[in-house]
């Protein structure tokens, strides 16, 4: 029963997340376009990214054509993102599901690297 309960309520988390998702569209990147305009030497990069977000929400523009026609921060965010992840701008905004960074991969990590200590303090705790 417990199993069951934790599964129903990982459904209604993962569809709360999917609603968000989908109601934010294109502005769920801004965190990720802000991370990669700085690394790519802008200098006000946040304030690009808060002025390119309100623009999109004020006339209905997608986010991604606000960008656009600055062919400066268009190329400079493709750069970025092919040398991190190997997409090109266009890919990595087609779909919201692209933004996760690398959390997958470091969940992996530090699980592997827990699960080996706990076996190493279990192993002495009986020894």
């Amino acid at each position: 029963m417990f199993q069951g309960l934790a599964r129903k309520q990982y459904e209604d988390l993962a569809m709360i997340v999917v609603d968000q998702v989908f109601k934010r569209g294109e502005s769920i990147f801004s965190e990720a376009l802000y991370i990669f305009m700085a690394l790519g030497g802008h200098a006000d990069a946040h304030e690009a990214v808060r002025k390119a977000t309100l623009r999109a929400e004020q006339t209905g523009e997608k986010l991604t054509e606000v960008l656009r026609q600055d062919s400066g921060v268009w190329d400079m965010l493709t750069q970025r993102l092919a040398l991190a992840r190997g997409w090109d701008a266009g890919s990595f905004f087609a779909d919201p599901s692209n933004y996760r960074g690398m959390a997958p991969e470091q969940a992996r990590s530090a699980a592997e690297r827990y699960t080996y200590v706990c076996s190493r303090i279990r192993r002495n705790l009986l020894a």
